[in-house]
């Protein structure tokens, strides 16, 4: 112990600045012989000074990001970017959060996108994500971030896109993404979205009353906004009901005729030849 505090003596580190898990974390270190002159600051709280080790024990040049500037989930995203030979260069000040830094990671790693094009302090990470995920498929949609969209509603603008449905008919501000979602869906299966494209109808109405169309059944006796969502699910719930007992009760009906009908086949061709050996 005398050991670690004359070197801190040398760090001009005040051991008393020191918490005792601040105190422990670095005198593991001293004993292992690492180069406490890193992480040895009252600066760095328990958790950075873990990232530092960490990053030593690999042999990364934790030179990189062992500044306080940088919270401990940043510095475990450089680290990751140097153990993984991942460019840093947009990190070199702490500008975005580690979320916003992993979707970048992402692009620069995986997606092998332009990063440039979503690596924007006032970019949200989730914002970030859809605008990744789009230039994935060739599609760059930052203009519907300029748009005021939200990530939500981006995220249904993207997949409509990559569907090739006009995302023109639900890219409205009236729309939140889950009516967005029931519009795609609609337009996707090639339904007449008119019946329900519209923001007097909540998500689930709008759901309610796309299903009724797809089913063939009269969706039009419930398709009104006045009606809660779940009052629309039981009446089109009742109505498929009473629609495929219908079907059941003629396949059963063809079914008997059917087997009626290959009945007196049968009888008749039974009685020619037994006539025929007569």
């Amino acid at each position: 112990m005398d050991k670690l505090l004359n070197k801190l003596k040398q760090l001009k580190v005040n051991v008393k600045d020191l918490n005792d898990m601040q105190l422990e974390e670095i005198k593991a270190g001293f004993e292992l012989g690492e180069d406490i002159s890193l992480y040895a600051h009252p600066k760095f709280n328990i958790w950075q000074i873990k990232q530092i080790r960490d990053g030593i024990k690999d042999n990364l040049d934790v030179t990189k990001y062992a500044d306080a500037k940088y919270d401990c989930n940043q510095m475990k995203q450089i680290k990751y970017c140097l153990k993984n030979n991942v460019d840093i260069s947009l990190f070199k000040e702490p500008v975005f959060d580690w979320k916003q830094m992993r979707e970048i990671i992402y692009g620069l790693q995986y997606s092998k996108v332009d990063v440039s094009i979503y690596a924007l302090p006032d970019l949200s990470w989730l914002k970030m994500r859809q605008v990744r995920l789009g230039l994935e498929d060739g599609i760059n949609i930052m203009k519907y971030h300029e748009q005021g969209f939200n990530s939500g509603q981006m995220s249904i603008i993207r997949q409509g896109l990559v569907q090739k449905v006009d995302v023109s008919k639900y890219a409205l501000h009236q729309y939140d993404n889950f009516q967005m979602d029931q519009i795609r869906a609609g337009l996707r299966k090639k339904i007449d979205i008119s019946h329900y494209a519209d923001p007097k109808y909540d998500f689930t109405q709008m759901m309610a009353i796309r299903q009724g169309i797809r089913s063939g059944i009269d969706w039009e006796s419930y398709a009104d906004p006045k009606i809660n969502g779940r009052v629309m699910w039981d009446k089109l719930c009742a109505m498929c009901k009473e629609k495929y007992e219908k079907l059941d009760e003629e396949k059963k009906r063809l079914r008997e005729q059917q087997e009626k009908e290959e009945s007196i086949a049968s009888s008749i061709e039974f009685k020619s030849s037994s006539s025929q050996k007569q």
